[in-house]
């Protein structure tokens, strides 16, 4: 048995401390002027304090991925700009990182399929997390047995060994987490960005909009 532990969420002095020495980092490494990184972190430490960042800045993992975010970026970002780019971030950067392991971008490219597939992957598994709700014990969960039967979606044949490494990296970069044999998103936000993204290719969209609401 293990036992499983939760993150504190950061308070707002902790959240703009955590922004202040990231940055301070991050300027020394690159040799920024001192006067360009303290406007960048006097301009985060407002951006974070939005409803749409507030929860998500909260977690020290994803506070760091914005912080990365915004480091490459000279405008104010929205949540769509933030959620395309942590997204990016994690299935570029993140995975495949031990020896003999292959990243989920490498996993899907042997199969024939591209990143456009994982983030359609990973967006019908927000909406089907959100349409299935009430199977689960906690909203938003994921049962290994969910997980696969999205993976089935695609088109590529049945392999029980590929759905099992693409769990796994999914887990390893971060956008899932795992309690026992459950999953769950990095952030509810995230989900419903995700789940969004299904939700407007589907033509089933007017049938699907009024079933969460009635749920």
């Amino acid at each position: 048995d293990f036992e499983f532990y939760r993150l504190a969420g950061l308070d707002e002095d902790k959240v703009n401390y955590f922004i202040d020495n990231w940055f301070f980092e991050y300027g020394q490494k690159k040799g920024i002027p001192n006067s360009i990184i303290t406007q960048k972190t006097k301009d985060l430490r407002f951006i974070v304090k939005r409803n749409d960042l507030l929860s998500f800045a909260s977690n020290p993992l994803q506070l760091t991925l914005i912080c990365i975010v915004y480091s490459e970026r000279e405008t104010i970002l929205n949540a769509v700009q933030i959620y395309e780019s942590i997204i990016q971030i994690m299935l570029s950067s993140w995975g495949g990182t031990k020896k003999q392991t292959r990243s989920i971008s490498e996993l899907f490219q042997d199969n024939g399929l591209n990143e456009t597939d994982i983030k359609n992957t990973l967006s019908e598994l927000a909406l089907f997390s959100f349409l299935n709700s009430f199977d689960s014990e906690i909203p938003g969960q994921l049962s290994d047995l969910n997980i696969r039967k999205i993976l089935s979606g695609l088109n590529v044949p049945k392999n029980m060994d590929w759905e099992d490494l693409v769990i796994r990296e999914f887990t390893t970069i971060g956008i899932l987490t795992q309690e026992g044999d459950k999953f769950q998103f990095i952030h509810n936000s995230l989900r419903m960005y995700l789940a969004g993204i299904a939700l407007s290719n589907r033509k089933d969209f007017d049938e699907i909009i009024i079933r969460l609401a009635l749920d």
